[in-house]
């Protein structure tokens, strides 16, 4: 009980003087006005002049002399509070297509096709004795078939390091020409690389077995997820040097690379 007077007490306060204003105000109405008393009585009478009745007559007769103020100025806070209500409106909505477009993002980078690279190496030993062949095991990483589904990727034999800048080089792809890889599927692409007959592929192998020179698969996966949007991985790899004596896979190379 202590606890709700604690809490309520103004309220309770309030309320009593309420009651007291307009039971004082409703007695003297009684007491003034008995039946059978004149209007002039009622002219005089003291309790119509008390602070509730006079406050109530103030306040029709500043409504009607001033009407049109107060409905300009209803007018204009109409206006700000609808003003209001369209900015706080816009607000909400610019968050929710924020927040749908966040989720619909989310869920196509978690459903798209995602195609890289398992594996890639030498299907047989280097040797001058015949043409170089890589095999690089493609595979979808996603959740949804890849569309359109093409590869271009060759081999070369270049200086080791490279002495000339890497240009990335983009990819002509039929569309529409291509298979359809879904997920979890492999893909398996040989690349061939012919030195030419033995004298001619000796001084190769050497190069390349010496680090001077390098084996390099360069070039491109394209596909089209199920959202119908392009994409493409880039392969850039090379071996050299010890790498393909011990018949470890290919390295990524630092520039033109995004596959594993």
């Amino acid at each position: 009980m202590l606890n709700w007077l604690k809490t309520y007490w103004p309220a309770l306060l309030l309320g009593l003087m309420i009651v007291a204003v307009v039971g004082g105000t409703l007695s003297s109405l009684l007491s003034c006005h008995p039946k059978g008393v004149s209007s002039a009585a009622h002219d005089e009478c003291t309790a119509l002049h008390g602070p509730i009745f006079v406050s109530i007559k103030w306040l029709l007769h500043g409504l009607h002399r001033y009407e049109g103020s107060f409905t300009a100025l209803f007018t204009v806070v109409l206006a700000l509070f609808t003003g209001r209500l369209w900015f706080s409106t816009e607000k909400l909505f610019r968050a929710t297509k924020l927040l749908v477009e966040g989720a619909d993002n989310t869920a196509r980078h978690q459903l798209r096709a995602y195609v890289g690279v398992k594996s890639i190496g030498f299907e047989k030993p280097l040797s001058p004795l015949h043409p170089v062949e890589i095999k690089i095991l493609i595979v979808n990483f996603g959740n949804t078939p890849a569309l359109n589904y093409q590869t271009d990727i060759r081999l070369s034999l270049r200086e080791n390091p490279l002495q000339t800048p890497f240009i990335p080089k983009m990819r002509n792809f039929i569309d529409g020409g291509g298979d359809t890889l879904m997920p979890g599927s492999e893909s398996a692409v040989i690349c061939v690389l012919d030195f030419g007959n033995q004298s001619a592929a000796t001084p190769i192998v050497q190069g390349i077995w010496s680090g001077q020179l390098a084996v390099y698969a360069e070039g491109q996966i394209g596909y089209n997820d199920v959202f119908g949007n392009p994409r493409y991985t880039n392969i850039r790899k090379l071996a050299s040097g010890n790498r393909i004596a011990t018949g470890s896979p290919l390295i990524n190379c630092n520039e033109g690379n995004d596959s594993n």
